[in-house]
């Protein structure tokens, strides 16, 4: 199985999104929903080596020399390129370590030839992936997806689905400790960093299966010019705590990204990695056919694109306008993009596909 070099998932030191009740602390918040289960604190990694190591598979240079390269940039950019405010060690790492991460870095992201002995994926490295991981044991069962299946004794029922990205992240994080981490370890892991994964369980496949799908309903509407209040944001939770606590509330956690780091101080961890809920196992959630189990399918949790609107808190305004639409952020900052006719959609918080596209803008690193 070959993997080519790249990351979508990036780890920061800024500070994780407020609890809901903190992004008014000026405003009374006895109405708004109490959280559900138990705070899912984040750990950040203040790890520079560690961070480009998990996500781009840098190899640290253990003080030895390694192959120059040129580079026109320097340390701030790396730090700013890895989603550092600062320096998180001053002082900590030699000048020539900095150096070997600043051309690697370079590397990767100009697609230019990555040294040999800072590259974990050349079968010439010392500590190759290729070496040290048997990845016949993963289950390729679409080209953005991978299945990492539990041992046999394993108490988990069910098995990990990722994209090749963080199929990388996870093999490179579990050879950290390979007799301490399990599937719930690094499961545990990819939570607290909103990287999105799937819990998935293996069932017959059906004529009849269908994934159950919701495409965006306009509602609520409002009128140009509303004036949204504490209170609108309190009803818009309410509604986000009934999707929540739906039994397939779960898998807005596991989706990662913005959707994620709003709602996981709802849901515990435990809750999220006791598997699939009984709406995917009886009426099906989201599926992937199985290719080492031909008349099996894989199934998880999914959310609609009605839920993930609704847990984003959006409206839907009558502008007036015939051409031109917009995507207004409540909170600060706000941020437009176009959209259809006649109306605009208007949100508390970003929806995925602009937190996707401008993640900078929203002063949100994921």
């Amino acid at each position: 199985m070959e993997f080519s070099k790249g990351a979508t998932v990036k780890p920061t030191t800024e500070s994780p999104v407020l609890p809901l009740q903190e992004l008014f602390d000026n405003e009374p918040t006895s109405h708004l929903p109490e959280p559900i289960g138990h705070h899912i604190e984040s750990s950040y990694s203040i790890d520079v080596v560690e961070t480009v190591s998990l996500i781009y598979g840098y190899v640290p240079t253990l003080g030895l020399p390694s192959a120059p390269t040129t580079c026109k940039h320097n340390w701030e950019w790396v730090l700013k390129t890895l989603g550092f405010s600062g320096d998180p060690a001053p002082g900590v790492l030699s000048t020539n370590e900095k150096d070997a991460i600043t051309g690697f870095l370079d590397c990767v992201i100009e697609g230019k030839l990555i040294p040999q002995d800072l590259d974990d994926l050349n079968p010439r490295n010392h500590v190759s992936l290729n070496g040290l991981y048997d990845f016949h044991r993963v289950e390729r069962i679409s080209n953005d997806l991978l299945v990492f299946h539990p041992p046999t004794l394993s108490a988990c029922t069910w098995s990990l689905g990722v994209t090749p990205e963080v199929a990388l992240y996870v093999v490179r994080y579990w050879l950290m400790n390979p007799k301490a981490h399990t599937i719930l370890t690094i499961c545990h892991r990819l939570l607290e960093r909103g990287i999105p994964f799937h819990t998935f369980i293996s069932l017959p496949s059906y004529p009849t299966d269908k994934v159950i799908s919701k495409a965006f309903t306009p509602e609520p509407f409002r009128i140009s010019g509303q004036l949204f209040s504490l209170d609108d944001f309190g009803s818009a939770w309410l509604q986000c705590k009934a999707v929540l606590t739906s039994p397939q509330g779960r898998a807005a956690v596991l989706y990662g990204g913005i959707v994620g780091r709003l709602v996981r101080e709802f849901l515990s961890k435990d809750a999220i990695l006791k598997g699939p809920s009984i709406q995917a196992k009886r009426h099906r959630g989201d599926v992937y056919k199985s290719t080492q189990h031909p008349g099996h399918s894989y199934w998880d949790d999914t959310l609609t694109q009605d839920e993930i609107a609704v847990i984003c808190g959006t409206y839907v305004l009558y502008t007036g306008k015939s051409q031109q639409s917009i995507v207004i952020l409540l909170a600060n900052p706000f941020f437009f993009v176009g959209h259809g006719a006649q109306t605009s959609l208007v949100t508390w918080f970003p929806l995925p596909e602009v937190w996707s596209a401008k993640p900078s803008g929203m002063k949100w690193v994921d």
